[in-house]
């Protein structure tokens, strides 16, 4: 009986104070000691919603969750309807999950569901991929994002003819902005057939040239 009071104030707490972002964490809390874990992650969405700067405490917590099979189903409300800090979860996620597996269960949940993984969520696990090495996997992911358009120049090498503007990204042309050396411009040239090609324009000074790169 105690405890079911306790839980009308707390859910009377957070309704009168909808906006305070004390209540909202406070509420979070007392649902995650309580064991109700759906209700604590409905609190932190709702503080993350109101002051995104609480991601530094917030999602330690929720990566926690996120890494563990039994827990992570509490975050499938967010993974299929993602909230407005949800890509800055995402970033958390790649640059501190311990197994890159957490990253492939949550995408893989994304993709069942009605709303796709953005370009910036997968440009951003498919970094983590490469990082861990994690090569064809990598491959896949990253192709899955391209449209119509980019997959006619999907071969050994990815856009060889430059006729798309590259994207820095995954299996895309990198290019490295140096200061001096070079300047590398996507445009029409001398040449080249097409409406663009790479210039590359070398100004006399020597050095190891790595500003184009796939």
């Amino acid at each position: 009986e105690n405890k079911q009071v306790a839980n009308k104030l707390m859910a009377e707490a957070t309704r009168l104070a909808p906006a305070k972002k004390f209540a909202r964490t406070q509420a979070a809390t007392y649902w995650a000691l309580s064991g109700q874990m759906d209700l604590a992650v409905a609190e932190w969405d709702a503080a993350l919603t109101t002051s995104p700067k609480q991601g530094a405490e917030i999602f330690p917590i929720l990566l926690r969750l996120a890494q563990s099979g039994e827990t992570v189903i509490f975050l499938e409300p967010l993974i299929k309807k993602p909230p407005v800090w949800w890509p800055d979860f995402v970033e958390y996620m790649v640059k501190n999950a311990e197994s890159l597996d957490t990253l492939v269960h949550i995408a893989a949940l994304r993709m069942k569901s009605n709303v796709p993984l953005s370009a910036e969520e997968r440009s951003l696990v498919v970094r983590r991929m490469m990082k861990d090495g994690e090569w064809p996997q990598a491959y896949i992911t990253w192709v899955n994002g391209l449209d119509d358009t980019q997959r006619r120049y999907l071969g050994s090498i990815y856009n060889g003819s430059f006729k798309l503007e590259p994207t820095n990204e995954g299996f895309d042309w990198h290019i490295t902005n140096r200061k001096k050396g070079v300047t590398i411009r996507h445009q029409r040239s001398y040449g080249s057939t097409g409406e663009k090609a790479m210039q590359l324009a070398f100004d006399g000074h020597e050095f190891v040239f790595t500003d184009l790169y796939q």
